[in-house]
């Protein structure tokens, strides 16, 4: 054996190589394939075999990360379980009692393992009925003495109270999922106390009735109970919950570790329009900030409460039906977060209220409302959902290009087609003169005329190659001269597509029809634009975006898909 082979470090490298996947991807694997285990060990134990300097190493990386129990059932005695057959469940089952002894073998490769993912599926063995002997006969207190990843989503809910069985005090990341009973909430209280070093949380609780009712006692238990678990995480830097009671932000804001925050339903904010709570320094490192289900109480009461965080993302999730007033609240709000205006890179805000019934301009996004982001300076990637529009023009848009000079990514969605449509697709100059690296737009504006303003001259942008319009009007004798518009600010553009038909009335389905059909017809002629343009371009050996588009102004022979050839004169 070569002295190489004997350093500790070379070795680790060696085997470090050899590695299937980390957890989250072996995790999501091993419970579509059940050969996966087997399969991508098999280099492994024939090193564990070779010789007594790669066994120990070798099985590190084997146990290191597990997807199920039964690899460490194999280890104990043949005699000990067996696995009954009801249709399509299998389930295990005690033979005999558990003896001390039986673990002896079991437990010399448990202290290897570091993550643990249990996950238990129609196709896996069931372990409901073993869970109870495995712990009144466990010699320690924890099966893995040595974990730190651990994810917890049994099948069964009646499982759900043997997680104590792997919560070892080395554990740094928990990953819980199960239902959201008064029961097993009660449970959280000790966990955190069980785990002291927690620096990654995360707890989705699961209800059968979807979603609860007000009515729902298990539901209306939890956020207490979730809120008085959070207040003993002191050293969480990633924290994720389902459900938590307003109570708690305040100490979540003072934690000095903390650096992402997700909450899917916050209970009990205050109104918008009390006083704001004085919490000095808060959330002062916090740069990831999630609400995926509030109201506008709680996403203006965590937003007051974010004025020093150094935010990079944000996302809001708002679950009412907003009018004017309610949704300026949340976007003044939001403008006023000032260590977050440099900070801000990706910002998400959305409507989960997409029933059409009952719209009208009383719930669009205004331009007052839009105004309040423009203070975002350095904001990458934008998605902002409305209801039904945004009232702006094309002189507000100039302002939000202006604004938002390192925007790439950039989309305003509607659940519904926008009564009117104030925005023409001159406003799309801005973008090319203002936002040079935007790649991706999406909105909605009237392409039915064309100005003929050439006074401003503005330098193609090569950066956009999507260009999603949503609903916006089109009339189809106008396409093409939309296409040479388009291809003349934007000459690297690769495909226009228009909106996904959702939440219109059946009487708008032949206008829809039209619109679609017009927007293909855009997209057939900016793909002929720029072949006949880079034909021209390589026959004067040139490739630059204004040679191309100057090689443009000659007659251009098309063949359109419906009709006969014609000959379009590009000007």
């Amino acid at each position: 054996m070569h002295r190489c082979l004997k350093v500790t470090e070379l070795l680790d490298l060696i085997f470090s190589y050899l590695e299937p996947f980390p957890l989250t991807l072996k995790f999501l694997a091993s419970h579509l394939d059940d050969n996966f285990e087997r399969r991508h060990t098999s280099d492994l134990i024939v090193l564990a075999c070779t010789c007594t300097i790669f066994n120990g190493p070798a099985l590190d990386i084997i146990w290191r990360t597990q997807t199920t129990l039964q690899n460490l059932l194999r280890c104990m005695p043949h005699d000990l379980f067996t696995i009954v057959r009801n249709n399509n469940k299998r389930t295990m089952t005690l033979c005999r009692p558990i003896v001390a002894a039986d673990w002896d073998r079991a437990l010399v490769y448990a202290q290897r393992v570091r993550n643990f993912g249990f996950c238990v599926n129609e196709a896996q063995v069931s372990l409901s009925a073993i869970f109870p002997a495995l712990a009144s006969s466990l010699p320690g207190d924890k099966i893995f003495p040595n974990l730190i990843h651990l994810q917890w989503s049994p099948e069964a809910d009646s499982d759900f109270p043997y997680l104590r069985l792997f919560l070892a005090q080395t554990v740094t990341d928990l990953s819980i999922s199960c239902m959201g009973s008064s029961s097993n909430a009660s449970l959280f209280t000790a966990f955190a106390l069980q785990c002291p070093k927690l620096t990654r949380v995360k707890v989705n609780l699961k209800y059968k009735i979807s979603p609860p009712s007000d009515t729902d006692a298990s539901h209306t238990d939890a956020s207490p109970i979730l809120s008085e678990f959070t207040r003993h995480l002191e050293f969480v830097e990633d924290l994720g919950m389902s459900i938590l009671d307003f109570s708690v932000i305040p100490h979540i804001a003072r934690s000095r570790t903390l650096r992402s925050l997700q909450i899917a339903e916050l209970h009990n904010p205050p109104p918008y329009s009390s006083p704001p709570l004085a919490v000095p320094l808060s959330f002062i490192r916090l740069d990831q900030l999630r609400l995926e289900n509030v109201s506008v109480d709680a996403a203006s009461g965590v937003l007051r409460l974010s004025t020093d965080a150094p935010l990079q993302t944000l996302s809001i999730g708002l679950h009412e039906r907003l009018n004017i007033k309610a949704t300026e609240v949340v976007y003044d709000t939001l403008g006023k977060c000032t260590r977050s205006q440099s900070s801000l890179t990706m910002l998400m805000l959305f409507h989960r209220e997409v029933d059409s019934s009952g719209m009208h301009d009383g719930y669009m996004i205004s331009s007052r409302a839009m105004q309040h982001l423009f203070s975002l300076g350095n904001l990458v990637r934008v998605l902002i959902h409305s209801p039904c529009g945004f009232d702006l023009d094309d002189a507000l848009v100039a302002r939000m290009a202006r604004a938002w000079p390192q925007v790439e990514l950039l989309e305003l969605r509607e659940s519904v087609a926008p009564a009117k449509q104030p925005i023409t697709v001159d406003c799309l100059r801005s973008f090319a003169q203002y936002c040079p690296r935007l790649r991706n737009l999406h909105m909605t504006f009237n392409a039915c005329f064309i100005s003929s303003n050439t006074t401003v001259a503005v330098v193609p942008q090569s950066s956009l190659s999507c260009l999603k319009v949503a609903h916006s009007r089109l009339s189809s004798r106008n396409a093409m001269h939309v296409a040479q518009f388009l291809v003349s600010i934007f000459p690297r553009l690769a495909c226009v597509e228009a909106g996904v038909r959702y939440n219109e009335d059946d009487s708008d389905e032949s206008a829809w029809e039209r619109r679609q059909g017009g927007w293909d017809e855009v997209q057939y002629y900016v793909q002929e634009i720029q072949l006949h343009a880079a034909e021209n371009a390589e026959s004067s050996g040139s490739d630059s975006d204004s040679d191309i588009l100057g090689s443009t102004s000659t007659v251009l022979p098309i063949t359109r898909r419906i009709g006969d050839s014609q000959r379009l004169h590009i000007n």
